[in-house]
C-alpha cells in the first residue's frame, strides 16, 4: 500500500512539477475552506457559489496541464494579463502612460524567460517505437528543466528565492517564467541547461537541447517600438490587448532566436558524430539532418566532412542557420535587422502597413466560411461569461457578492473550455482524447479510434506560408466534424498534435470505417487550399490528403493480453483499475497511430503518380515549368513517406513515366510498400518487444484486408491479384498468430 502511495506521489510530481504541486496544494486548501463553509452555512447562496468557484479553479488547474508536466501556454497569456491588474500594493505591474507607452513596475525588472527546445523528437518516436518514447523524452526534458531551475533558485536554507512556472511553449519547446533572477545568474542557468542531456531507455543518443533567454523588459521595449509606429486609431489598448501583444512579440522574438540556434545545434550534432567516428553518422545525417541542409554546401555528408577538413564548417553552418531563419520569417529576404523585422511583422499582423514594402503575392487564402463545432462551443461559453460579468457590473447591495461569484464561475467555465480545446481549430485537445477514451473503456462501450494524419502540413506551412497552413488545419477539422455527422455515428474529433488528429466513435471498427469513408468522400469534394500573400512560387493550391489508422476492442484485447503475458504490469498495477484503463487507452491509440504507416506510403505514391502524369501530358511552356517546380517541392516533403532514400524516389519516377494502370499499378505500389516497411523494421538495431512485433503484424493484416475489400469492388480485376493479396494476408495472419504465442523479445532482424 505504501509503495502505491509513493508511486502515486511520483506520478503527480511528473504530471504537475514541484511548482505546480505547490499551486495545487494552495487550491486544495481553498476548496477545503469552501466545503467547510457550505457545511456550516448550507442555505447561504454565497457559500455554495464559493464552493463552485473553488471546484472550478481546481478543474482549470488540471485542464491547463499537458502530458509533459508543464502548463499549457494559454495560461501564460492570462498571467501576463494579470500584470495589468492591481497587485497587493494597489498598483499594476504594467501600466500604460497617456501616450500608450507601457511601463513596468520595479518588481518586474528581473523577470526573465528561459526557452528550452528539445531536438530530434522524430528520432525518439522512431527509435523508441512510437509516440510514447517521444512523450517520455519530453517528460525527461521538463524534469531536467525544473531540476536546473530549482537548483539555481535555491537559497542558503533551501528555500526558493523566486517563484517560477514551466509552460509548454510549443510542441517540443518549454518556457520557464522566472519571477525574479539577476542577469548574471540567469546567464549561468542558460549555460547549465544547454549542457543537460535527457535520455530515454531504448533510444541510443540523449536529446540535444537548444536554450535561449528573454527578458520581460526587452519584450516590452519591442512592444513600445511597435506602439510608437502605429497611428492613434490602431494603438494597443492596455489590458487584454496589450497582454496579447506582449505574448505575440515575445513569441516572434523567441521563435526567431530559437530557429537560428536550432539549426546550428543540428549542425553540431552532425559534426560531433563525424569527429567521433560514429558508425551511424551517415544514417543519422540522412534521417534527421539532410533535409535541413538541402541545397547548401552541407547538403551531403561528404560536403559536411569537406567543410570540417577545410575549416569552413562554422561559417557554413551559420550561413545555413541564418538562411533557414530568413526563409521562415521573411520569405527568404535578407534580414539585416532582426528587431526591425519583428516590429514590422507585428504591425502587419495588426493590419498596419510597415515601413518596408509588402511582398507581392497571391490573394490571402479564404478560410473555411463556417466555424467548427468546437469554436461554436467556446463562443457560447464566452457569451455566457460576458453576460454574467455584465450582470455583476450592474449589481449593487446585498446581491452584488453573489453576482460577482457567478461571474467568476462563468469566467472559469470559459477558461476551462478554452484550456481543453486547440486554439487553431477549436477541436478538443490530446489530453481530452485520453480522458474520453478511458471513460468509454471503463463504461464498456464498443469504442474504436480512427487516427488521421494530415499529409503535406509542412508543405502548406513552409511553401504556402503560415496562413495557408492554418487554413489547411481549419479545413481538415471542419471536414472531420462533418464526416462524423455524415456517417451517422456517435463520436468526437480531437487535435492530437501537429498534423495528427483522432476520431473516437461508438460502434467498433464498422463505425470507424464509416467515418473514414465519409471523410474521404468529403475530402474529394473539397476545394484545394488556395495560395496566400506569403506563398512561395513552389506552392500550388493543393487539396487535403489524409492517411488513416484504426484500432478497435478486438485489436486492443490481443495487444493487452500480450502485455499481460509479457509481464508489463506489476501485481499492484494489475489490481488498479484506473491504471489498467489508462494502459489500454495508450495501447489503442498507439495501435491506430501505427496503422497509418502502410496507408501513408500507399496513398502518397498514388497522389504523386497521378500528379506527375498530369504534368507529363501538359504542353511544354511556362505553365508546365511552374507545375514541375511545385511538384518537386511536394516530392521533397514526401521523401520520408515514400522511402525516397531506399529506392522510393526511383520507384516514383519509374511508375510516373510508365503506362502501368489499374490493378497492375496498385500491385506494384503495394509490393514496394510491404517490402520497404519490412526492410525498415529489419534495419532497426537490438531487440524488439513481441508486443511491438504483434502490433506491426496487426497493422499489416488490417492494411491487406482493406486492400482486398477495395479490390472486391473492381469489375475487371485480374484473379491473380486477388490470389496474391490473399496469400500475403494469409502469411500476415500467420505472422500475427506466431507473435501472439511468442514470449519475451525477438531479434529485430528476424
Amino acid at each position: 500500500m505504501e509503495a502505491n502511495k509513493e508511486q502515486g506521489r511520483a506520478e503527480e510530481l511528473k504530471r504537475y512539477s514541484h511548482a505546480g504541486l505547490m499551486e495545487k496544494a494552495y487550491l486544495e486548501n481553498d476548496l477545503f475552506d469552501a466545503e467547510k463553509g457550505v457545511q456550516e452555512r448550507p442555505d447561504e447562496e454565497t457559500a455554495v457559489l464559493r464552493l463552485e468557484v473553488a471546484r472550478k479553479k481546481l478543474e482549470l488547474f488540471s485542464a491547463e496541464h499537458d502530458n509533459a508536466g508543464a502548463f499549457k501556454f494559454k495560461k501564460f497569456g492570462r498571467r501576463i494579463q494579470e500584470m495589468f491588474e492591481p497587485g497587493p500594493d494597489g498598483k499594476p505591474g504594467i501600466e500604460a502612460g497617456e501616450d500608450g507607452e507601457l511601463k513596468m513596475s520595479e518588481s518586474l525588472k528581473d523577470r526573465r524567460f528561459l526557452l528550452v527546445n528539445m531536438g530530434e523528437l522524430d528520432r525518439f518516436n522512431k527509435e523508441g517505437g512510437g509516440h510514447a518514447a517521444g512523450d517520455a523524452a519530453l517528460g525527461e526534458t521538463a524534469a531536467a528543466v525544473e531540476k536546473a531551475v530549482t537548483e539555481a533558485l535555491a537559497g542558503e536554507g533551501g528555500e526558493m528565492t523566486s517563484d517560477y512556472q514551466i509552460y509548454r511553449y510549443d510542441g517540443n519547446t518549454f518556457m520557464v517564467d522566472i519571477a525574479s533572477m539577476p542577469l548574471k545568474e540567469f546567464g549561468a542557468l542558460v549555460g547549465k541547461m544547454q549542457e543537460a542531456r535527457p535520455t530515454v531507455p531504448g533510444v541510443k543518443d540523449p536529446a540535444p537541447l537548444t536554450v535561449r533567454g528573454l527578458d520581460l523588459g526587452n519584450v516590452i521595449g519591442l512592444v513600445n517600438q511597435v506602439q510608437a509606429e502605429l497611428p492613434p486609431a490602431g494603438r494597443i489598448e492596455p489590458g487584454e490587448d496589450a497582454a496579447r501583444e506582449i505574448v505575440e512579440v515575445m513569441r516572434r522574438a523567441g521563435d526567431w532566436d530559437l530557429e537560428l540556434n536550432k539549426l546550428f545545434t543540428r549542425a553540431e550534432r552532425v559534426r560531433g558524430k563525424i569527429e567521433a567516428g560514429d558508425e551511424d553518422a551517415a544514417a543519422f545525417f540522412d534521417n534527421y539532418a539532410k533535409k535541413s541542409f538541402q541545397g547548401t554546401e552541407l547538403g551531403t555528408l561528404e560536403g559536411f566532412k569537406a567543410a570540417l577538413e577545410e575549416g569552413r564548417y562554422l561559417g557554413a553552418a551559420e550561413d545555413v542557420a541564418v538562411a533557414a531563419t530568413e526563409k521562415r520569417f521573411t520569405d527568404g529576404r535578407k534580414a539585416d535587422d532582426a528587431v526591425r523585422e519583428i516590429i514590422d511583422a507585428r504591425k502587419r499582423a495588426r493590419d498596419f502597413p510597415p515601413k518596408t514594402e509588402p511582398l507581392e503575392g497571391a490573394e490571402t487564402p479564404k478560410l473555411p466560411p463556417a466555424v467548427t463545432d468546437g469554436e461554436r462551443a467556446l463562443a457560447s461559453k464566452r457569451e455566457a461569461m460576458e453576460a454574467a460579468e455584465a450582470m455583476a457590473a450592474g449589481a449593487t447591495g446585498a446581491e452584488a457578492e453573489a453576482f460577482a461569484l457567478k461571474a467568476q464561475a462563468a469566467r472559469l467555465e470559459y477558461q476551462i473550455e478554452s484550456a481543453r480545446r486547440d486554439k487553431g481549430t477549436g477541436l478538443l485537445e490530446r489530453g481530452v482524447h485520453y480522458e474520453h477514451l478511458e471513460k468509454a473503456l471503463e463504461e464498456g462501450k464498443d469504442v474504436a479510434t480512427l487516427f488521421v494524419d494530415m499529409g503535406f502540413l509542412k508543405y502548406f506551412d513552409q511553401m504556402g506560408g503560415s496562413e495557408v497552413g492554418d487554413a489547411a488545419l481549419k479545413t481538415a477539422a471542419s471536414l472531420m466534424e462533418e464526416a462524423v455527422k455524415l456517417a451517422g455515428v456517435k463520436g468526437n474529433v480531437y487535435r492530437y498534435g501537429g498534423d495528427e488528429f483522432t476520431i473516437q466513435v461508438e460502434g467498433g471498427d464498422a463505425a470507424a470505417r464509416k467515418v473514414e469513408s465519409a471523410l474521404e468522400e468529403l475530402r474529394e469534394l473539397s476545394e484545394p487550399i488556395p495560395a496566400g500573400a506569403k506563398s512561395r512560387a513552389e506552392y500550388a493550391p493543393t487539396r487535403l490528403a489524409f492517411n488513416y489508422g484504426r484500432a478497435d476492442l478486438t485489436m486492443l484485447g490481443d495487444l493487452h493480453d500480450r502485455s499481460v503475458r509479457d509481464g508489463k504490469f506489476t501485481p499492484d498495477e494489475m489490481e488498479d483499475p484506473a491504471r489498467m484503463v489508462n494502459a489500454k487507452a495508450e495501447l489503442m491509440t498507439k495501435a491506430a497511430d501505427v496503422g497509418i504507416e502502410y496507408n501513408k506510403a500507399y496513398t502518397r505514391f498514388e497522389l504523386l503518380i497521378k500528379e506527375a502524369r498530369e504534368i507529363r501530358r501538359m504542353p511544354d511552356g511556362e505553365e508546365k515549368d511552374q507545375r514541375n517546380m511545385q511538384f518537386n517541392a511536394k516530392k521533397t516533403f514526401s521523401g520520408k513517406a515514400i522511402f525516397a532514400e531506399a529506392g522510393g524516389k526511383e520507384m516514383l519516377e519509374a511508375l510516373s513515366e510508365s503506362d502501368v494502370e489499374g490493378d497492375e499499378l496498385d500491385e506494384r505500389i503495394i509490393d514496394f510498400v510491404l517490402e520497404k516497411v519490412a526492410e525498415a523494421r529489419a534495419k532497426e538495431s537490438g531487440k524488439r518487444e513481441v508486443l511491438d512485433a504483434l502490433l506491426a503484424a496487426q497493422v499489416k493484416v488490417g492494411f491487406l484486408q482493406d486492400r482486398l475489400k477495395a479490390m472486391s469492388g473492381v469489375v475487371d480485376i485480374q484473379q491473380h491479384r486477388i490470389e496474391k493479396l490473399q496469400e500475403s494476408l494469409r502469411k500476415a495472419e500467420e505472422e500475427r498468430r506466431q507473435y501472439m504465442e511468442a514470449r519475451g523479445s525477438i531479434d529485430r532482424a528476424a
